[in-house]
């Protein structure tokens, strides 16, 4: 089992490894061999932790999605103690957010790590301090979503960059945003999130 976790954390494993993998874990509980067998219990029943007095498998396919969006959320935190998190900040990244970027480009690994986005969007909420590592236009840092994508016009009427950070509109700790002049953006400022002062945060 230690082996299938350390590839489950490596990259998003194919269907079909994933099949087989389950496929001799079963014989292998049910007979003692890799060989194919009859499994006598739903696998519902069999993937449960042993706290529920289980056998303490886990569903392969359940865990590397666990696995995977762990390494994306140490992205998302900007956590760059990790060297494959520095790489993918530096060659995929750059000055754009996961929340944001495309997956056109890149290898299949990287594309597939964007794709459990959708599913850690209901999960974070961004605790705002100091704005120096949140992006204001592509994080989650407004109750519409990202604002590039609600207001893509909005760097250009507001005089601001799309790489710029969310320190850029607050000073001593208060919003401080330009002066807004159009309709379209005046919806920015309403529900503005609470800033706490100190350093940004992100809450799972």
């Amino acid at each position: 089992m230690a082996l299938n976790i350390y590839w489950a954390s490596v990259f998003i494993l194919p269907k079909g490894v994933i099949r087989e993998i389950e496929k001799r874990l079963r014989a292998f509980v049910w007979k003692g061999t890799t060989t194919s067998g009859y499994a006598k219990v739903a696998s519902r029943d069999v993937y449960r932790p042993a706290s529920e007095r289980a056998q303490g498998l886990r569903d392969i396919a359940t865990l590397n999605r666990t696995l995977m969006s762990k390494k994306l959320c140490d992205v998302i935190r900007c956590d760059r103690t990790s060297i494959c998190v520095e790489w993918l900040f530096n060659r995929r990244l750059r000055d754009k957010s996961v929340w944001t970027v495309t997956d056109n480009g890149g290898s299949l690994g990287w594309r597939k790590l964007l794709r459990l986005c959708p599913l850690l969007r209901l999960m974070v909420d961004y605790q705002i301090g100091d704005g120096n590592s949140i992006y204001l236009w592509h994080d989650l840092l407004h109750h519409l979503g990202p604002l590039m994508e609600r207001f893509p016009r909005g760097p250009r009427l507001l005089g601001l960059r799309t790489a710029d950070k969310l320190s850029s509109v607050i000073m001593e700790g208060q919003w401080h945003w330009p002066l807004i002049m159009d309709i379209e953006c005046l919806e920015i400022l309403h529900a503005l999130p609470i800033i706490h002062g100190e350093k940004d945060c992100i809450i799972w």
